[in-house]
């Protein structure tokens, strides 16, 4: 889908992507942090894929601080639309800051990164990256008390793990 311009040219979408995570966890869990970039570099490829889309990849927001950042970032941009991928358990205090300075459409991917996770083998960090949906709730209910209108696609996110 591409916007057209007055002169009927085509114009780009400038689509603003960032995955969320809790910046304690990055200590306690060896090679969650990377995990979680990962995922979201592969939705970013994805994306790039799209001829009438350019994509403006933030990375990880796993604090207030990094929220603020991300916000400028989407707003320096002029981002039309901001997709928020959410990697594990993040508070909603640091994702509230992005589309509060940031106004464009939110679409929060809320995408299982495997069909399943192995309990028999999984220990605690590998289980986060998959908690993509716990701090869905808690996210749509920060959005919705601060006024933020967004949509939510749930489903599988396509790596071959």
């Amino acid at each position: 889908m591409s916007k057209e311009s007055k002169n009927n040219t085509s114009v780009r979408v400038r689509v603003g992507l960032y995955t969320t995570g809790l910046k304690a966890y990055w200590p306690q869990f060896e090679g969650l942090k990377q995990r979680l970039e990962d995922y979201g570099s592969f939705i970013a490829a994805k994306l790039e894929t799209i001829e009438s889309a350019e994509v403006f990849n933030f990375g990880l927001v796993d604090s207030s601080e990094k929220g603020i950042e991300a916000g400028e970032y989407f707003q320096r941009n002029l981002c039309d639309i901001v997709l928020q991928h959410i990697g594990t358990y993040v508070t909603s205090d640091a994702v509230l800051p992005v589309h509060q300075i940031c106004k464009a459409p939110t679409v929060i991917l809320n995408l299982q990164p495997s069909v399943q996770v192995n309990y028999a083998k999984t220990t605690t960090g590998e289980w986060l990256a998959h908690c993509n949906a716990c701090p869905a709730p808690e996210i749509a209910n920060a959005f919705n008390r601060a006024g933020i209108k967004f949509r939510v696609v749930s489903g599988l996110l396509g790596l071959k793990e």
